[in-house]
C-alpha cells in the first residue's frame, strides 16, 4: 500500500495495530550520524542475493549453487535468525524507526509497550506486537517510503489494510496508483543528491530554512522542499524566457509551479 501525500509529508507518527512508527527527522538523523543513516537505509533494501555476496564468509558461491526455486525461497528474515550480526543492524533499524521499545527473541521482533524497559527476559504481560515475517517486509516498505526510497508496485501492494490501526488510519493510504518517488532507484550514488548537500543547498537558497531550524523537518519533507525547490527554478526560467521571447508554440504551463508528481499516473 502506497501511503498517500498528505501522510507523506506529515510531521506526525504513523499509527499501526503492531505500534507506532516516527518519522526521522533531520535532527534524528544527526544525532545518530549521516553515515549510520546511510546504513540504515541500505539495509531497508538489502536482499537475499546481496546478502550473500557481501557476507565476510564469502557464501556467494552457496548462492550460485542455488536452483531458482530455492533463491525464491531465501528471505532476510530467515537470515536473520541465524546470523547475529544481522539481528544487531535490524534490531537498530527497527528501534530507529519505531516509537516503542523494540526487541528480538526466538526468530521475531517483539514490539513492546511503550516504557517497558528491555532485559534479557521479555514478560508477555509487556509485549504490543510480534512481527513476523510478512509484517517484517510491508514494514521495511512503510520505512523505505518516509525515507524517500523507491519501493517496488509489489511491495505497495504487500501492505494489507490489517495493518491500520483504525479505519481512519486506513482512509489516509488508499491512494495506490503508481508514482514517481522523489529520490530515483541509485541516486544515492550521485553525491549531489547525498543528504548533506542536500541540507546545506535548501538551507543556502531557502528564504527562511536555516542551520538552526532544518532539524525539525522530517527526511521526507526535506526531500519534497528540496524537489519543490528545483522544480521552481526551472518554472522560473522558463517563465523569463516566455516573458522575454512569447510562448509561440504554447510549451509554457501557468500551472506548473504546483504540479502534483506524487500523485501522477505514470503514462
Amino acid at each position: 500500500m502506497k501511503l498517500d501525500y498528505g501522510t507523506m509529508i506529515s510531521s506526525y507518527p504513523i499509527r499501526l495495530t503492531v505500534g507506532t512508527v516516527k518519522k526521522p527527522t533531520i535532527d534524528d538523523v544527526e544525532r545518530i550520524g549521516f553515515d549510520e543513516f546511510g546504513l540504515i537505509e541500505g539495509f531497508l533494501s538489502l536482499n537475499p542475493k546481496n546478502y550473500y555476496a557481501k557476507n565476510k564468509d564469502g557464501n556467494i558461491e552457496y548462492w550460485d549453487s542455488l536452483s531458482e526455486a530455492e533463491k525464491e525461497s531465501l528471505s532476510i528474515f530467515q537470515a536473520i535468525e541465524h546470523d547475529i550480526t544481522l539481528q544487531h543492524f535490524y534490531l537498530n533499524v527497527f528501534r530507529f524507526f519505531f516509537e516503542e521499545p523494540v526487541d528480538y527473541a526466538s526468530g521475531f521482533f517483539i514490539i513492546l509497550k511503550d516504557g517497558t524497559e528491555i532485559n534479557d527476559q521479555i514478560n508477555q504481560e509487556d509485549i504490543l506486537s510480534v512481527i513476523n515475517e510478512t509484517q517484517f517486509v510491508q514494514l521495511l516498505s512503510i520505512f523505505k517510503q518516509i525515507c524517500g526510497i523507491k519501493v517496488s508496485d509489489d511491495e505497495f501492494n504487500n501492505i494489507p489494510d490489517s495493518m491500520f490501526k483504525n479505519a481512519k488510519a486506513k482512509e489516509l493510504y488508499e491512494r495506490m496508483q503508481k508514482n514517481k518517488v522523489i529520490v530515483e532507484e541509485n541516486v544515492e550514488k550521485d553525491l549531489n543528491y547525498s543528504l548533506p548537500n542536500i541540507i546545506s543547498s535548501v538551507v543556502a537558497r531557502h528564504s527562511s530554512i536555516n542551520y538552526l531550524n532544518v532539524g525539525r523537518l522530517t527526511v521526507y519533507q526535506l526531500l519534497d522542499l528540496f524537489n519543490r525547490m528545483r522544480s521552481g527554478m526551472f518554472y522560473d526560467i522558463d517563465q523569463t524566457r516566455v516573458s522575454v521571447w512569447g510562448d509561440e508554440k504554447n510549451t509554457f504551463k501557468p500551472d506548473g509551479w504546483y504540479k502534483n508528481e506524487y500523485d501522477k499516473k505514470d503514462s
